[in-house]
């Protein structure tokens, strides 16, 4: 398999989008990636994270890919879900107790409601999203605007 066809199937596979580190997990290297880039002029979204030119950049999905320990809660996570009629306004996530999050602290042009507590959940849960959305309505406390 020749490394045009590893990254297009990569960006298949993203739904449009081509992430630095995981071509390199398959085995390509970063110049063989940045020339891919070049060739077919994906515009850059993030620190390693490239998109075609035919694709909407979808903010939600280039947060999760920057910072994996982020779980969306709130309305961000009732919007992903199907469960609400509208948009979210913020972007709600929760994090980690003693999370480093200050590099998304320092990006102003976004609103982010940020909750960093732990929970311990008794009982079956579907989804550790469907626990913090229970979580974040039911307990109403912690959190903060950054």
């Amino acid at each position: 398999m020749s490394t045009s066809d590893i990254l297009e199937s990569l960006i298949e596979k993203d739904n449009g989008y081509l992430i630095t580190s995981k071509a390199v997990e398959s085995g390509v290297s970063k110049p063989s990636v940045s020339k891919y880039v070049r060739e077919h002029d994906m515009e850059k979204v993030a620190h390693g994270i490239y998109i075609l030119d035919n694709v909407w950049p979808d903010e939600l999905f280039v947060l999760q890919q920057r910072n994996k320990n982020i779980i969306y809660s709130g309305e961000t996570a009732l919007y992903l879900h199907g469960l609400i009629d509208r948009e979210y306004s913020h972007i709600c996530f929760t994090v980690p107790t003693g999370y480093n999050a200050t590099h998304i602290k320092k990006k102003k042009q976004k609103k982010f409601i940020m909750q960093t507590q732990r929970f311990l959940i008794w009982g079956p849960v579907k989804s550790r999203q469907a626990a913090v959305i229970w979580l974040k309505y039911m307990t109403r406390k912690d959190v903060f605007v950054i």
